[in-house]
C-alpha cells in the first residue's frame, strides 16, 4: 500500500545558518508492515541555484512557500527573501479564500 510522504516547513539551523526544508517517507516490508522511514533535507540555497537555471521573462518571478507562509525559494532576490513570512500580506490567497 502506497503511503503519502510528509513535507516539513522552513527550518534554519541556529548555529550554521543553513536553511532547509525536510521530507519524510515511510516504507513497508514485503509483509506490508512498516519497515522504516527515509528522511531527506533540501538545502534552500541549492534549490534556488537550480531554479536560476530556468530562463524567466524580464518581469517573471518564481516563489515557493511552505504552508505557514515562509518563503523557501524566490527568484529573483532569493537571498533577501528566503525565510521571510508572507502570510499577513497574502492570508486570503493562502487560505484559498481568494484567487
Amino acid at each position: 500500500m502506497a503511503r503519502e510522504g510528509a513535507v516539513g516547513n522552513y527550518w534554519a539551523d541556529p548555529i550554521s545558518g543553513l536553511r532547509m526544508i525536510h521530507f519524510a517517507q515511510r516504507f513497508d516490508d514485503s509483509d506490508r508492515q512498516i519497515a522504516g522511514v527515509v528522511f531527506a533535507g533540501l538545502d534552500l540555497t541549492c534549490l534556488c541555484a537550480h531554479l536560476k537555471e530556468r530562463v524567466l521573462p524580464p518581469t517573471g518571478s518564481i516563489l515557493i512557500a511552505d504552508r505557514e507562509g515562509n518563503i523557501i525559494a524566490r527568484l529573483p532576490h532569493s537571498e533577501s527573501l528566503i525565510g521571510k513570512n508572507m502570510r499577513k500580506s497574502h492570508e486570503k490567497i493562502m487560505d484559498e479564500d481568494e484567487a
